[in-house]
């Protein structure tokens, strides 16, 4: 019998030697921390039966047992909020099993959908008969809807993608990013894959026609689309915005500090990957 041992465990050294070993998680130390997979390789699509449109908003603000959460965190509330809405985080909600029967609708700042979508599936498997996401959260509320109450800073810069979603945001179909530097951004195509360029340069008119242009080919249409805007620095934005809105376009949304803050981010991202 001890003569067999060494001759098993010798096999059983040589089959973990030759099976094959899983890649490191890419957070884990000694990951690899070089380019990942083109975000047009990664393309998501959102759970569209979670959202609350104008239409449908429209109907539910009608009915008095609408209550509307706000599931931001908690400063990001005071600061500014849809009035009449409460704010609670997700276990919080989770808790108020008395809310289940009412319409209960889901808020945040609109641009970051796949938390929220978490939230709402979850609840209606345990029951809750009505609940959504606001579409567009509250930069469409203050578009469609009326006012939003806080700061009046805060409340302009809802529409602000924050360099650390973005990636995220560009992941998913729905989204059109168009870069409208005026003079090309040589690494685009890297930084964002599938964006598309809309030079902003002397004749405004033209510029106005060929961005429209292009979002109506990216979207199929124009009211339901999700705009991603970028330049180089984000300082020159509020024209592009306004023109948005007088077509029609309710979705606009910012990059904010523009490429060169994504870049920053993007870089301090692979240093953190790198010392990991």
């Amino acid at each position: 019998m001890h003569r067999i041992e060494p001759i098993i465990l010798s096999a059983l050294v040589a089959l973990a030697l030759a099976a094959p070993r899983p890649a490191p998680a890419l957070d884990a130390p000694g990951a690899s921390c070089g380019p990942g997979p083109a975000a047009g390789d990664l393309r998501q699509v959102r759970n569209s039966s979670c959202y609350v449109g104008a239409g449908e908003l429209a109907r539910w603000r009608r009915d008095e047992e609408l209550v509307i959460v706000d599931l931001r965190e908690a400063d990001a509330y005071r600061r500014v909020r849809i009035p009449g809405s409460i704010h609670l985080t997700p276990a919080q909600l989770r808790e108020r099993s008395y809310l289940r029967d009412r319409h209960v609708l889901l808020v945040d700042r609109g641009h970051l959908g796949a938390p929220l979508e978490r939230v709402c599936r979850e609840l209606r498997g345990r029951g809750w008969t009505s609940v959504g996401i606001l579409e567009g959260g509250l930069n469409a509320w203050a578009r469609t809807m009326g006012d939003l109450e806080g700061d009046r800073l805060a409340r302009r810069g809802i529409n602000r993608i924050p360099a650390r979603d973005f990636a995220d945001v560009s992941r998913y179909e729905h989204w059109v990013v168009i870069d409208v530097s005026r003079s090309p951004t040589p690494d685009l195509d890297s930084l964002v894959p599938g964006a598309a360029r809309v030079p902003r340069r002397g004749d405004e008119v033209a510029f106005r026609r060929e961005l429209i242009e292009r979002i109506r080919t990216e979207t199929d249409g124009l009211p339901g689309a999700f705009v991603a805007i970028v330049d180089r620095d984000g300082r020159r934005y509020e024209d592009v915005e306004r023109a948005l809105h007088a077509l029609g376009v309710v979705h606009v949304f910012l990059l904010d500090g523009g490429i060169e803050a994504y870049r920053r981010h993007l870089e301090q991202e692979r240093r953190a990957c790198e010392a990991s």
